[in-house]
C-alpha cells in the first residue's frame, strides 16, 4: 500500500508541477499587471486542487484504483464489497490528511486492524483489498463488462428468436 501511494503522489506532482511550470511559462509571456498575475496565480491553485482531487476520487469511484493501487494489484471497495461512491472517495480522501496529521498514526492503524484499514478507510467505510479478490486489474473489468454486455444481447436475441417460432 505504501508502495501505491508513493506511485500515486509521483503522479499528482509530475502533473501539477508540470501544469505550473507551464502556466507560469505562458503568464511570462505577457506583460500583465499585478492583479492580473495573482488572479492566474489562484487559477492554477484551484486547478491544481482540482487535478488533485479529481485524481483520487475519480479513479477510486470509476475504476476502484488509481495508477498505484492498479501497478500494486489492489483496490478500493466498500465495506459492503461493492464500488465506492462519490462521498465515500470524499471522506476517504480527507482522511488521508487526517491519517498523516500526528505522525502519520492513521496509517500505522494498519498494522493492528485486523482488516487492515487505516484510519481514512475507516471514516470512508472502505477497505483495500488485492484485486485479484474482486477483479485483476482495470483491463478486467472492462473485459468483463464488455462481455457482460454481449451475454446480455445474446440472451435478448434468444428470447427474440424463440418468441418468432412460437
Amino acid at each position: 500500500r505504501f508502495v501505491a501511494f508513493v506511485i500515486d503522489m509521483l503522479a499528482v506532482t509530475i502533473t501539477v508541477g508540470t501544469i505550473t511550470i507551464v502556466s507560469d511559462f505562458v503568464v511570462d509571456q505577457f506583460p500583465i499587471g499585478e492583479i492580473t498575475r495573482n488572479f492566474v496565480t489562484i487559477l492554477i491553485l484551484l486547478t491544481n486542487v482540482a487535478v488533485y482531487i479529481g485524481y483520487y476520487v475519480g479513479l477510486w469511484v470509476f475504476a476502484g484504483q488509481t495508477l498505484g493501487k492498479a501497478l500494486m494489484g489492489v483496490r478500493v471497495i466498500s465495506v459492503d464489497g461493492g464500488r465506492i461512491t462519490i462521498r465515500h472517495a470524499l471522506i476517504r480522501l480527507a482522511g488521508y490528511w487526517l491519517s498523516a496529521v500526528i505522525l502519520f498514526w492513521g496509517y500505522l492503524r494498519v498494522i493492528v486492524d485486523e482488516r487492515r484499514r487505516a484510519l481514512h478507510d475507516k471514516l470512508a467505510g472502505t477497505l483495500v483489498v488485492y484485486s485479484r479478490n474482486v477483479g485483476d486489474t482495470i483491463r478486467q473489468q472492462v473485459h468483463d463488462e464488455h462481455d457482460g454486455m454481449r451475454r446480455d444481447r445474446y440472451r435478448k436475441m434468444l428470447e427474440q428468436n424463440q418468441q418468432h417460432k412460437s
